[in-house]
């Protein structure tokens, strides 16, 4: 057998010059020949395994992760900040089968990415019930606040409200597992320091997603909050359906 490559080298038959290139079944055909130390593999200064989960070839993924890749390889910035994991990335994609193999291979769940962003922050985002649920499974920070922009911070939650496909299960699924309705009363491990933003109930006000609101009601989101207030006026004034919203929020 050949001797392993780190894929740091130039020539054009290491498996980072073919990822570059697009040429990924002469990178799967380098891994299934055991040519390439996947535990060292690299595009540039890119785990192979971080790269190709960029590309969404989760073939490779599995082949790296079956071949005893880092399933919590990083792409670092020159700042050293954690840009890129395979968890996240995956889950960002709704790729579920990945997501468990990963988790089966032993990816750190919460593992802390620039500005506070997390996989389970990523799924919600999406909207994608399947990958939230296995997160939370797996023990995710359901609290856990990012910097969207500066000073706006997120939650899972206040991700999910606004979420473009809607999904009322997201939400059902992350206030089961004691998602904070109300940032100003209620406790966040993992918080951002100095930052604001849009509680939940205020977000799905903004996003009019009313049926959100109510399930956000339920759990006893503050209907008084500044925040909510300010987004149902807005959106009155903006003409959206008033019956419901003043309904909804008792807004005179």
């Amino acid at each position: 057998m050949g001797n392993k490559s780190s894929t740091n080298n130039n020539d054009g038959l290491s498996p980072g010059r073919l990822a570059i290139d697009g040429k990924w079944d002469e990178v799967r055909a380098l891994i299934d020949a055991g040519t390439v130390d996947c535990s060292l593999a690299k595009v540039r200064i890119q785990p192979l395994i971080v790269f190709a989960a960029t590309r969404s070839q989760w073939g490779i993924v599995t082949q790296l992760l079956a071949r005893s890749a880092d399933p919590n390889a990083t792409l670092i910035s020159d700042s050293g900040h954690v840009l890129s994991t395979p968890l996240r990335t995956a889950a960002d994609r709704g790729a579920l089968e990945v997501v468990e193999q990963l988790l089966l291979a032993k990816a750190v769940v919460d593992l802390p990415m620039h500005q506070g962003r997390t996989a389970l922050l990523s799924a919600a985002t999406r909207g994608d019930y399947d990958v939230v649920r296995r997160l939370l499974s797996a023990k995710a920070n359901v609290n856990a606040r990012a910097r969207v922009s500066t000073p706006e911070e997120e939650t899972p939650l206040s991700a999910a409200a606004r979420a473009r496909n809607n999904d009322e299960r997201v939400v059902g699924v992350l206030l089961d597992a004691k998602a904070a309705v109300n940032w100003d009363s209620d406790s966040h491990s993992g918080s951002v320091p100095g930052g604001g933003g849009l509680p939940p109930l205020a977000v799905s006000i903004g996003a009019h997603a009313i049926r959100v609101a109510q399930m956000l009601l339920a759990a006893k989101a503050d209907v008084n909050a500044p925040q909510a207030q300010q987004q149902a006026a807005a959106a009155i004034t903006a003409g959206r359906p008033p019956d419901m919203l003043v309904t909804l929020l008792q807004v005179v």
